[in-house]
């Protein structure tokens, strides 16, 4: 007797979910990354996919203290006395692949440190932790993700929060890291801050 065609459907739809995915890499044949960037600047969010952990699922991802963090009650910006209109600096906003899309001059940048995780350095200043890496971001229009070395990125905890961490560097050090694949990039218009902290 043979099963019927919809049940064995049905099976092979359960069983390609239930496989382990670990980020949109080009392996998987959902995405080729390269070196493009959204048109627009953008804020970065947790995906809403099977793969990811229903908990973290379209969370925001925000700067605070040259980090990036789920879980974090927006994000730590500064704006001088001396600037009468500053941008609002209620949302972490990239630009390119690794740019802080801020008023301050110079500018401020996105890196993966040696350990995998993601920072931006502070207002007039280049410098980052020794080993970073300012390359290797790409981006997958397809999706609308950001990607490192062509794999996505982890969510790892650290008291009551998340910190991004790049999965092409991971050690696995870092305890219950979650897998996140992309990070979900959302157009934004303007300016997010005069400068992140």
């Amino acid at each position: 007797m043979h099963a019927p065609k919809s049940l064995l459907l049905l099976s092979l739809l359960a069983l390609t979910h239930a496989l382990p995915f670990h980020g949109y890499d080009p392996s998987h044949g959902v995405c080729a990354t390269n070196a493009d960037s959204p048109a627009t600047p953008y804020t970065i969010h947790v995906r809403c996919d099977h793969d990811v952990p229903q908990e973290l699922q379209g969370k925001d991802i925000e700067a605070a203290g040259r980090t990036f963090w789920i879980g974090q009650n927006g994000p730590m910006t500064y704006c001088p006395t001396t600037v009468s209109n500053c941008p609002p600096g209620n949302k972490t906003v990239l630009v390119g692949l690794a740019g802080m899309n801020v008023e301050v001059p110079g500018g401020q940048r996105v890196y993966v440190e040696s350990d995998g995780r993601m920072g931006f350095t502070q207002a007039h200043s280049a410098s980052s932790p020794l080993g970073s890496f300012f390359d290797g971001f790409g981006y997958c229009a397809k999706t609308h993700s950001l990607m490192f070395r062509e794999k996505g990125w982890l969510a790892c905890p650290y008291v009551a929060k998340y910190e991004i961490y790049a999965e092409a560097l991971w050690t696995g050090n870092y305890g219950d890291c979650k897998p996140l694949g992309g990070l979900y990039t959302k157009e934004y218009i303007g300016l997010g801050a005069w400068q992140y902290i």
